[in-house]
Protein backbone atom coordinates (compact mmCIF):
# COMPACT_ATOMS: atom_id res chain seq x y z
CA UNK A 1 0.00 0.00 0.00
CA UNK A 2 1.43 2.91 -0.89
CA UNK A 3 1.71 6.36 1.31
CA UNK A 4 -1.05 8.29 -1.12
CA UNK A 5 -3.27 5.10 -0.03
CA UNK A 6 -2.89 5.70 3.22
CA UNK A 7 -3.29 9.63 3.74
CA UNK A 8 -6.77 9.41 1.35
CA UNK A 9 -7.77 6.73 4.66
CA UNK A 10 -7.20 9.46 6.97
CA UNK A 11 -4.25 7.09 8.41
CA UNK A 12 -1.02 9.62 8.98
CA UNK A 13 1.65 9.07 10.86
CA UNK A 14 2.70 10.54 14.16
CA UNK A 15 3.24 13.79 13.02
CA UNK A 16 5.54 15.45 16.25
CA UNK A 17 7.79 12.55 15.84
CA UNK A 18 10.77 13.96 13.60
CA UNK A 19 13.08 11.78 11.63
CA UNK A 20 15.84 11.28 14.71
CA UNK A 21 12.88 10.98 17.01
CA UNK A 22 11.89 8.18 15.10
CA UNK A 23 14.44 5.23 15.34
CA UNK A 24 14.42 5.53 19.08
CA UNK A 25 12.64 3.22 21.39
CA UNK A 26 12.68 5.51 24.10
CA UNK A 27 11.02 8.45 21.40
CA UNK A 28 7.88 9.11 24.10
CA UNK A 29 9.15 8.34 27.01
CA UNK A 30 11.94 10.95 27.07
CA UNK A 31 9.73 13.72 26.14
CA UNK A 32 7.76 15.76 28.79
CA UNK A 33 4.39 15.27 29.65
CA UNK A 34 1.75 16.91 27.47
CA UNK A 35 -1.68 16.04 25.91
CA UNK A 36 0.19 15.28 22.56
CA UNK A 37 2.58 12.65 24.72
CA UNK A 38 -0.25 10.74 26.62
CA UNK A 39 -2.05 10.24 22.94
CA UNK A 40 0.86 9.11 21.09
CA UNK A 41 1.49 6.66 24.25
CA UNK A 42 -1.57 5.59 24.17
CA UNK A 43 -1.83 4.79 20.26
CA UNK A 44 1.18 3.49 20.38
CA UNK A 45 0.45 0.66 23.48
CA UNK A 46 -2.98 -0.35 22.05
CA UNK A 47 -1.52 -0.87 18.36
CA UNK A 48 1.36 -3.55 20.15
CA UNK A 49 -1.91 -5.01 22.50
CA UNK A 50 -3.43 -5.25 19.19
CA UNK A 51 -0.58 -7.10 17.23
CA UNK A 52 0.26 -9.44 20.23
CA UNK A 53 -3.49 -10.77 20.32
CA UNK A 54 -3.66 -11.25 16.18
CA UNK A 55 -0.26 -13.25 16.74
CA UNK A 56 -0.89 -15.81 19.07
CA UNK A 57 -3.20 -17.70 16.95
CA UNK A 58 -1.34 -17.79 14.05
CA UNK A 59 2.20 -18.71 16.49
CA UNK A 60 0.00 -21.30 17.72
CA UNK A 61 -0.49 -22.15 14.01
CA UNK A 62 2.71 -22.50 12.29
CA UNK A 63 3.60 -24.37 15.20
CA UNK A 64 1.42 -26.97 13.97
CA UNK A 65 2.65 -26.25 10.39
CA UNK A 66 6.13 -27.01 11.73
CA UNK A 67 5.69 -30.14 13.34
CA UNK A 68 6.13 -28.75 17.03
CA UNK A 69 4.56 -27.77 19.90
CA UNK A 70 2.77 -24.72 20.10
CA UNK A 71 4.71 -23.75 22.99
CA UNK A 72 7.61 -23.44 20.24
CA UNK A 73 6.19 -20.80 18.26
CA UNK A 74 4.91 -18.71 21.14
CA UNK A 75 8.50 -19.09 22.24
CA UNK A 76 9.57 -17.71 19.33
CA UNK A 77 6.48 -15.15 18.68
CA UNK A 78 7.35 -13.26 21.95
CA UNK A 79 11.39 -13.03 21.54
CA UNK A 80 11.46 -12.37 18.23
CA UNK A 81 9.23 -9.49 18.61
CA UNK A 82 10.89 -8.04 21.61
CA UNK A 83 14.02 -8.17 20.28
CA UNK A 84 13.67 -6.73 17.30
CA UNK A 85 11.14 -4.33 18.27
CA UNK A 86 13.71 -3.01 19.96
CA UNK A 87 16.69 -3.15 18.05
CA UNK A 88 15.32 -3.81 14.70
CA UNK A 89 15.89 -1.28 11.25
CA UNK A 90 12.63 -0.65 11.22
CA UNK A 91 10.56 0.66 14.57
CA UNK A 92 7.06 -0.64 14.26
CA UNK A 93 7.80 -3.52 12.77
CA UNK A 94 7.02 -6.89 13.90
CA UNK A 95 8.94 -10.42 13.97
CA UNK A 96 7.59 -13.71 15.25
CA UNK A 97 6.87 -17.56 14.14
CA UNK A 98 6.11 -17.03 10.55
CA UNK A 99 4.74 -19.50 7.68
CA UNK A 100 8.14 -18.75 5.26
CA UNK A 101 10.18 -20.70 7.90
CA UNK A 102 7.60 -23.13 9.11
CA UNK A 103 7.27 -24.82 5.82
CA UNK A 104 10.58 -25.70 5.60
CA UNK A 105 11.11 -27.38 8.98
CA UNK A 106 8.80 -30.61 8.86
CA UNK A 107 10.95 -32.98 6.98
CA UNK A 108 13.79 -31.90 8.99
CA UNK A 109 11.97 -31.98 12.48
CA UNK A 110 10.45 -35.57 11.34
CA UNK A 111 13.87 -37.10 10.81
CA UNK A 112 16.04 -35.17 13.59
CA UNK A 113 14.05 -33.70 16.10
CA UNK A 114 13.14 -30.93 18.37
CA UNK A 115 16.55 -31.02 19.65
CA UNK A 116 18.49 -30.43 16.11
CA UNK A 117 15.85 -27.62 15.60
CA UNK A 118 17.31 -25.14 18.38
CA UNK A 119 20.70 -25.44 17.36
CA UNK A 120 20.24 -25.61 13.65
CA UNK A 121 17.72 -21.97 14.91
CA UNK A 122 21.18 -20.72 16.95
CA UNK A 123 23.63 -21.72 13.82
CA UNK A 124 20.49 -19.48 11.48
CA UNK A 125 21.10 -16.19 13.76
CA UNK A 126 24.30 -16.50 13.78
CA UNK A 127 25.03 -16.69 10.35
CA UNK A 128 22.28 -13.71 9.75
CA UNK A 129 24.56 -11.63 12.05
CA UNK A 130 27.56 -12.35 9.98
CA UNK A 131 25.55 -11.95 6.70
CA UNK A 132 24.56 -8.43 8.72
CA UNK A 133 28.18 -7.25 9.67
CA UNK A 134 29.27 -7.78 5.99
CA UNK A 135 26.72 -5.80 4.50
CA UNK A 136 24.53 -8.08 3.21
CA UNK A 137 21.25 -6.49 3.92
CA UNK A 138 21.64 -4.50 0.81
CA UNK A 139 21.77 -7.09 -1.28
CA UNK A 140 17.94 -7.02 -1.14
CA UNK A 141 18.55 -4.56 -3.64
CA UNK A 142 18.48 -7.45 -6.33
CA UNK A 143 15.41 -8.94 -5.41
CA UNK A 144 13.37 -7.43 -8.54
CA UNK A 145 9.90 -7.23 -8.33
CA UNK A 146 8.66 -10.54 -9.92
CA UNK A 147 10.92 -12.68 -7.70
CA UNK A 148 9.21 -10.92 -4.68
CA UNK A 149 5.48 -11.71 -6.77
CA UNK A 150 6.60 -15.27 -7.25
CA UNK A 151 8.00 -15.57 -3.36
CA UNK A 152 4.59 -14.92 -1.84
CA UNK A 153 3.06 -16.88 -4.91
CA UNK A 154 4.81 -20.08 -3.67
CA UNK A 155 5.01 -19.29 0.04
CA UNK A 156 0.83 -18.72 0.17
CA UNK A 157 0.20 -22.03 -1.93
CA UNK A 158 3.00 -24.37 0.44
CA UNK A 159 1.00 -22.83 3.41
CA UNK A 160 -2.20 -23.41 2.15
CA UNK A 161 -1.31 -27.20 1.41
CA UNK A 162 0.26 -27.86 4.72
CA UNK A 163 -2.98 -27.14 6.19
CA UNK A 164 -5.12 -30.52 4.93
CA UNK A 165 -3.18 -32.28 7.46
CA UNK A 166 -5.19 -31.02 9.74
CA UNK A 167 -8.31 -33.14 8.13
CA UNK A 168 -6.29 -36.38 8.07
CA UNK A 169 -5.28 -38.63 10.64
CA UNK A 170 -2.53 -41.46 11.71
CA UNK A 171 -4.65 -44.72 10.15
CA UNK A 172 -6.20 -46.62 12.99
CA UNK A 173 -5.31 -50.75 13.52
CA UNK A 174 -7.69 -52.93 12.56
CA UNK A 175 -9.11 -53.00 16.29
CA UNK A 176 -9.70 -49.03 16.44
CA UNK A 177 -12.72 -47.19 16.50
CA UNK A 178 -13.67 -44.09 14.74
CA UNK A 179 -12.60 -42.02 17.95
CA UNK A 180 -9.03 -43.49 17.89
CA UNK A 181 -9.18 -42.13 14.07
CA UNK A 182 -10.24 -38.42 16.08
CA UNK A 183 -7.72 -38.31 18.09
CA UNK A 184 -4.33 -39.48 16.27
CA UNK A 185 -5.24 -36.32 14.06
CA UNK A 186 -2.01 -35.25 14.71
CA UNK A 187 -0.17 -37.46 12.71
CA UNK A 188 -1.42 -36.04 9.62
CA UNK A 189 2.63 -35.41 8.02
CA UNK A 190 3.58 -39.20 7.26
CA UNK A 191 2.75 -41.77 4.09
CA UNK A 192 0.15 -43.67 5.88
CA UNK A 193 -2.11 -40.53 6.79
CA UNK A 194 -5.69 -41.00 5.99
CA UNK A 195 -8.95 -38.83 6.22
CA UNK A 196 -11.03 -38.55 9.20
CA UNK A 197 -14.20 -39.82 9.69
CA UNK A 198 -17.02 -38.58 7.72
CA UNK A 199 -18.74 -37.00 10.41
CA UNK A 200 -16.03 -34.94 12.43
CA UNK A 201 -14.48 -34.39 8.88
CA UNK A 202 -17.73 -32.88 8.18
CA UNK A 203 -17.71 -30.94 11.57
CA UNK A 204 -14.04 -30.03 10.43
CA UNK A 205 -14.50 -28.30 7.40
CA UNK A 206 -17.76 -26.39 9.29
CA UNK A 207 -15.59 -24.99 11.79
CA UNK A 208 -13.01 -23.69 8.90
CA UNK A 209 -15.68 -22.56 7.25
CA UNK A 210 -16.64 -20.50 10.57
CA UNK A 211 -13.31 -19.33 11.24
CA UNK A 212 -12.81 -18.07 7.35
CA UNK A 213 -15.86 -16.70 7.32
CA UNK A 214 -15.18 -14.73 10.45
CA UNK A 215 -12.18 -13.40 9.84
CA UNK A 216 -13.29 -12.05 6.14
CA UNK A 217 -16.56 -10.47 7.70
CA UNK A 218 -15.53 -8.72 10.83
CA UNK A 219 -12.95 -5.55 9.41
CA UNK A 220 -16.00 -4.74 7.90
CA UNK A 221 -17.85 -4.10 11.16
CA UNK A 222 -15.31 -3.13 13.39
CA UNK A 223 -11.63 -3.41 13.86
CA UNK A 224 -11.86 -3.13 17.51
CA UNK A 225 -11.09 -7.00 18.00
CA UNK A 226 -8.13 -8.87 15.50
CA UNK A 227 -10.22 -10.53 13.68
CA UNK A 228 -8.13 -14.08 13.50
CA UNK A 229 -8.83 -14.06 17.44
CA UNK A 230 -12.66 -13.28 16.94
CA UNK A 231 -12.61 -16.11 14.10
CA UNK A 232 -11.12 -18.73 16.84
CA UNK A 233 -13.09 -17.54 20.04
CA UNK A 234 -16.50 -18.34 17.69
CA UNK A 235 -15.21 -21.34 16.18
CA UNK A 236 -14.44 -22.85 20.13
CA UNK A 237 -17.98 -21.43 21.29
CA UNK A 238 -19.24 -23.99 18.61
CA UNK A 239 -16.86 -26.65 18.77
CA UNK A 240 -18.06 -26.76 22.76
CA UNK A 241 -21.80 -25.21 22.51
CA UNK A 242 -23.11 -27.52 19.20
CA UNK A 243 -20.31 -30.19 17.88
CA UNK A 244 -19.53 -32.04 21.38
CA UNK A 245 -23.15 -31.45 22.31
CA UNK A 246 -24.11 -34.17 19.20
CA UNK A 247 -22.12 -36.57 20.28
CA UNK A 248 -19.06 -35.45 17.96
CA UNK A 249 -15.83 -33.92 18.71
CA UNK A 250 -13.19 -32.46 16.60
CA UNK A 251 -9.06 -32.52 17.84
CA UNK A 252 -8.09 -29.59 20.47
CA UNK A 253 -4.33 -27.87 20.62
CA UNK A 254 -4.02 -30.19 24.19
CA UNK A 255 -5.07 -33.48 22.17
CA UNK A 256 -1.85 -32.92 20.03
CA UNK A 257 0.37 -31.24 22.55
CA UNK A 258 -0.59 -29.44 25.69
CA UNK A 259 1.07 -25.84 26.73
CA UNK A 260 1.59 -25.35 30.12
CA UNK A 261 2.66 -21.54 30.86
CA UNK A 262 6.10 -21.29 32.16
CA UNK A 263 8.51 -18.44 32.16
CA UNK A 264 11.08 -20.00 30.09
CA UNK A 265 14.87 -20.98 30.47
CA UNK A 266 17.61 -21.63 28.12
CA UNK A 267 17.34 -25.48 27.13
CA UNK A 268 20.34 -26.72 28.74
CA UNK A 269 18.67 -26.43 32.00
CA UNK A 270 15.05 -27.40 30.60
CA UNK A 271 14.45 -31.01 31.52
CA UNK A 272 12.20 -31.51 28.69
CA UNK A 273 15.08 -30.64 25.80
CA UNK A 274 18.30 -31.24 27.47
CA UNK A 275 18.02 -34.88 27.04
CA UNK A 276 16.75 -34.30 22.94
CA UNK A 277 20.27 -32.07 22.46
CA UNK A 278 22.85 -33.41 19.91
CA UNK A 279 26.45 -33.05 21.22
CA UNK A 280 28.41 -29.96 19.25
CA UNK A 281 31.19 -32.17 19.43
CA UNK A 282 30.01 -34.82 17.21
CA UNK A 283 30.72 -33.42 13.08
CA UNK A 284 27.09 -35.16 12.37
CA UNK A 285 25.35 -32.50 13.99
CA UNK A 286 26.61 -29.72 12.24
CA UNK A 287 26.15 -31.83 8.87
CA UNK A 288 22.69 -32.09 10.02
CA UNK A 289 21.91 -28.54 11.44
CA UNK A 290 24.15 -26.40 9.00
CA UNK A 291 22.34 -27.07 6.06
CA UNK A 292 18.64 -26.25 7.13
CA UNK A 293 20.18 -23.04 9.24
CA UNK A 294 21.58 -21.68 5.83
CA UNK A 295 17.70 -21.89 4.21
CA UNK A 296 16.20 -20.87 7.52
CA UNK A 297 18.77 -17.62 7.32
CA UNK A 298 17.94 -16.91 3.97
CA UNK A 299 14.53 -17.20 4.10
CA UNK A 300 14.38 -15.56 6.92
CA UNK A 301 16.82 -12.36 6.05
CA UNK A 302 14.69 -12.02 2.19
CA UNK A 303 11.12 -12.10 4.20
CA UNK A 304 12.34 -9.28 6.84
CA UNK A 305 14.15 -6.70 4.36
CA UNK A 306 11.57 -7.32 1.93
CA UNK A 307 9.08 -6.12 5.29
CA UNK A 308 11.31 -3.68 5.82
CA UNK A 309 11.50 -1.93 2.40
CA UNK A 310 7.28 -2.07 2.66
CA UNK A 311 7.74 -0.23 6.16
CA UNK A 312 9.84 2.37 4.93
CA UNK A 313 7.75 3.29 1.92
CA UNK A 314 4.61 3.34 3.89
CA UNK A 315 6.28 5.39 6.58
CA UNK A 316 8.22 7.56 4.25
CA UNK A 317 11.26 7.12 7.34
CA UNK A 318 14.78 5.58 6.58
CA UNK A 319 14.94 2.29 7.44
CA UNK A 320 18.37 0.55 8.55
CA UNK A 321 18.57 -2.83 6.54
CA UNK A 322 22.07 -3.48 8.36
CA UNK A 323 20.65 -3.12 11.62
CA UNK A 324 17.91 -5.16 10.79
CA UNK A 325 20.11 -8.25 9.90
CA UNK A 326 21.89 -7.82 13.16
CA UNK A 327 18.62 -7.56 15.47
CA UNK A 328 17.16 -10.84 13.31
CA UNK A 329 20.65 -12.59 13.82
CA UNK A 330 20.59 -11.58 17.72
CA UNK A 331 16.93 -12.58 18.22
CA UNK A 332 17.17 -15.89 16.36
CA UNK A 333 19.84 -16.92 18.58
CA UNK A 334 18.31 -16.11 21.64
CA UNK A 335 15.62 -17.31 20.32
CA UNK A 336 17.26 -21.17 19.97
CA UNK A 337 18.92 -21.11 23.34
CA UNK A 338 15.50 -20.56 25.05
CA UNK A 339 13.66 -23.32 23.03
CA UNK A 340 11.53 -21.16 20.11
CA UNK A 341 11.63 -22.26 16.72
CA UNK A 342 13.10 -19.31 14.77
CA UNK A 343 11.35 -16.42 13.07
CA UNK A 344 11.86 -13.43 10.95
CA UNK A 345 9.77 -10.33 10.20
CA UNK A 346 5.75 -10.62 9.28
CA UNK A 347 4.57 -8.40 6.43
CA UNK A 348 0.91 -8.69 7.49
CA UNK A 349 1.28 -8.03 11.59
CA UNK A 350 3.42 -5.14 10.51
CA UNK A 351 1.38 -3.78 8.10
CA UNK A 352 -1.45 -3.67 11.38
CA UNK A 353 1.11 -2.32 13.76
CA UNK A 354 1.50 0.52 11.17
CA UNK A 355 -1.85 1.21 10.36
CA UNK A 356 -2.80 1.80 14.12
CA UNK A 357 -0.47 4.14 14.62
CA UNK A 358 2.30 2.25 15.89
CA UNK A 359 5.23 4.08 14.30
CA UNK A 360 7.70 3.79 17.06
CA UNK A 361 9.59 0.99 18.78
CA UNK A 362 6.98 0.83 21.93
CA UNK A 363 4.34 -0.37 19.91
CA UNK A 364 6.40 -3.45 18.76
CA UNK A 365 8.30 -3.82 22.55
CA UNK A 366 4.55 -3.70 23.83
CA UNK A 367 3.60 -6.67 21.36
CA UNK A 368 6.37 -8.88 22.71
CA UNK A 369 5.82 -8.58 25.99
CA UNK A 370 2.03 -8.56 26.12
CA UNK A 371 2.73 -11.76 23.71
CA UNK A 372 4.66 -13.33 27.12
CA UNK A 373 2.28 -12.55 29.47
CA UNK A 374 -0.13 -14.27 26.98
CA UNK A 375 2.20 -17.19 27.17
CA UNK A 376 2.38 -17.16 30.90
CA UNK A 377 -1.43 -16.67 32.09
CA UNK A 378 -3.63 -17.57 28.71
CA UNK A 379 -1.79 -21.26 28.60
CA UNK A 380 -4.85 -22.84 29.62
CA UNK A 381 -7.37 -21.17 27.09
CA UNK A 382 -4.74 -21.90 24.07
CA UNK A 383 -5.02 -25.73 24.81
CA UNK A 384 -9.05 -25.47 24.43
CA UNK A 385 -8.72 -24.01 20.75
CA UNK A 386 -9.96 -26.50 18.22
CA UNK A 387 -7.44 -27.02 15.63
CA UNK A 388 -9.93 -26.42 12.80
CA UNK A 389 -9.73 -23.10 13.98
CA UNK A 390 -6.28 -22.73 13.88
CA UNK A 391 -6.23 -24.05 9.76
CA UNK A 392 -9.15 -21.51 9.02
CA UNK A 393 -6.58 -18.91 9.94
CA UNK A 394 -3.79 -20.06 7.92
CA UNK A 395 -6.51 -20.22 5.04
CA UNK A 396 -7.34 -16.27 5.24
CA UNK A 397 -3.27 -15.79 5.58
CA UNK A 398 -3.30 -18.04 2.65
CA UNK A 399 -5.60 -15.53 0.77
CA UNK A 400 -4.27 -12.39 2.03
CA UNK A 401 -0.52 -13.48 1.34
CA UNK A 402 -1.25 -14.89 -3.04
CA UNK A 403 -0.74 -11.89 -5.07
CA UNK A 404 -3.89 -12.72 -7.39
CA UNK A 405 -2.89 -10.18 -10.15
CA UNK A 406 -0.61 -12.95 -11.39
CA UNK A 407 -3.02 -14.28 -13.27
CA UNK A 408 -4.05 -11.42 -15.12
CA UNK A 409 -0.41 -11.14 -15.50
CA UNK A 410 -0.13 -14.38 -16.87
CA UNK A 411 -3.01 -13.82 -19.06
CA UNK A 412 -1.79 -10.93 -20.30
CA UNK A 413 1.14 -12.53 -21.50
CA UNK A 414 0.27 -15.24 -23.02
CA UNK A 415 -2.87 -13.18 -25.51
CA UNK A 416 -1.54 -12.43 -28.62
CA UNK A 417 -0.94 -8.23 -29.33
CA UNK A 418 -3.94 -8.60 -31.61
CA UNK A 419 -6.46 -9.51 -28.79
CA UNK A 420 -5.13 -7.56 -26.52
CA UNK A 421 -5.75 -4.26 -28.93
CA UNK A 422 -9.06 -5.42 -29.72
CA UNK A 423 -10.16 -5.75 -26.08
CA UNK A 424 -8.34 -2.63 -24.67
CA UNK A 425 -5.71 -4.62 -21.94
CA UNK A 426 -2.57 -2.32 -22.22
CA UNK A 427 -1.26 -3.60 -19.09
CA UNK A 428 0.90 -6.59 -20.40
CA UNK A 429 4.44 -7.15 -18.46
CA UNK A 430 7.57 -9.07 -20.20
CA UNK A 431 6.60 -12.32 -20.78
CA UNK A 432 10.44 -13.23 -19.30
CA UNK A 433 9.19 -11.27 -16.33
CA UNK A 434 5.86 -13.32 -15.61
CA UNK A 435 8.48 -17.07 -16.44
CA UNK A 436 10.23 -15.80 -13.12
CA UNK A 437 7.56 -15.33 -11.37
CA UNK A 438 6.12 -19.10 -12.59
CA UNK A 439 9.60 -20.34 -11.89
CA UNK A 440 10.34 -19.11 -8.41
CA UNK A 441 6.68 -20.16 -7.66
CA UNK A 442 6.98 -23.41 -8.81
CA UNK A 443 10.95 -23.89 -7.49
CA UNK A 444 9.75 -22.99 -4.18
CA UNK A 445 6.40 -25.27 -3.87
CA UNK A 446 8.99 -28.41 -4.97
CA UNK A 447 11.82 -27.42 -3.38
CA UNK A 448 12.14 -24.19 -0.88
CA UNK A 449 11.86 -20.80 -0.71
CA UNK A 450 15.66 -19.93 -0.42
CA UNK A 451 16.06 -22.04 -3.75
CA UNK A 452 13.29 -20.39 -5.58
CA UNK A 453 15.04 -16.92 -4.53
CA UNK A 454 18.04 -17.97 -5.44
CA UNK A 455 17.19 -19.11 -8.73
CA UNK A 456 14.82 -16.40 -9.46
CA UNK A 457 17.82 -13.50 -8.77
CA UNK A 458 19.85 -15.62 -11.10
CA UNK A 459 17.46 -16.05 -13.85
CA UNK A 460 16.66 -11.35 -13.69
CA UNK A 461 20.59 -11.15 -13.71
CA UNK A 462 20.66 -13.66 -16.97
CA UNK A 463 17.69 -11.67 -18.68
CA UNK A 464 18.88 -8.46 -17.40
CA UNK A 465 22.60 -9.11 -19.27
CA UNK A 466 20.96 -10.16 -22.26
CA UNK A 467 18.76 -7.28 -22.80
CA UNK A 468 21.32 -5.21 -21.88
CA UNK A 469 23.41 -6.53 -24.72
CA UNK A 470 20.88 -6.20 -26.82
CA UNK A 471 20.10 -2.61 -26.35
CA UNK A 472 24.12 -2.31 -26.94
CA UNK A 473 24.40 -3.85 -30.22
CA UNK A 474 21.04 -2.22 -31.67
CA UNK A 475 22.53 1.11 -30.97
CA UNK A 476 25.89 0.71 -32.63
CA UNK A 477 27.30 0.06 -35.87
CA UNK A 478 30.07 -0.54 -37.54
CA UNK A 479 32.12 2.26 -39.20
CA UNK A 480 35.56 1.08 -41.24
CA UNK A 481 35.46 -2.06 -38.84
CA UNK A 482 35.53 0.05 -35.92
CA UNK A 483 31.75 -0.54 -33.64
CA UNK A 484 30.35 3.15 -33.16
CA UNK A 485 27.39 4.57 -31.45
CA UNK A 486 24.45 5.81 -33.79
CA UNK A 487 23.98 9.80 -32.64
CA UNK A 488 20.65 10.48 -34.15
CA UNK A 489 20.75 9.20 -37.89
CA UNK A 490 19.07 6.15 -39.58
CA UNK A 491 20.96 3.02 -39.42
CA UNK A 492 19.96 2.91 -43.60
CA UNK A 493 21.38 6.03 -44.48
CA UNK A 494 25.08 4.72 -43.02
CA UNK A 495 26.96 3.58 -45.75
Amino acid sequence: MSVKALEKKGESGPEEFTANDYNRWYTILSRPYSRAKGRAFLREFLSGVTVSLAQVPEAVAFAFTAGVDPIVGLQAAWIMCLLTGLFGGAPGMISGATGALAVVLPAFIDEFGVGYLFYAVIMMGIIQTILGLIGAGKLVRLIGTPVMIGFVDGLAIVIGLAQFHSFKGDCPSDNSTDSDLRLLSAGGGNSDSCWLDGATLGWQFFLVVVTMLTVWLLPRLTTALPSSLAGILLATAFEFALVRPTGFSTPLVEDLASVEGSFPIPIWLDNEYKNLLPSLADSETWKACLPIAVTLAVIGLVESLMTLQLVGDITQKEVFPRQECLAQGFANIVTGMFGGMGGCAMIGQSMINVKSGGWTRISSATAGTMLLLILLVAYPLINKIPIAALAGVMFMVVIGTFEWGTFRLLFDALMPAKWRNKTNRHSKVKRSDVFIIVLVTVIAVVLNLAYAVGAGIALSAIIFAWDRGNAFVSNHVYLNSELKPIQNEDVSSVE
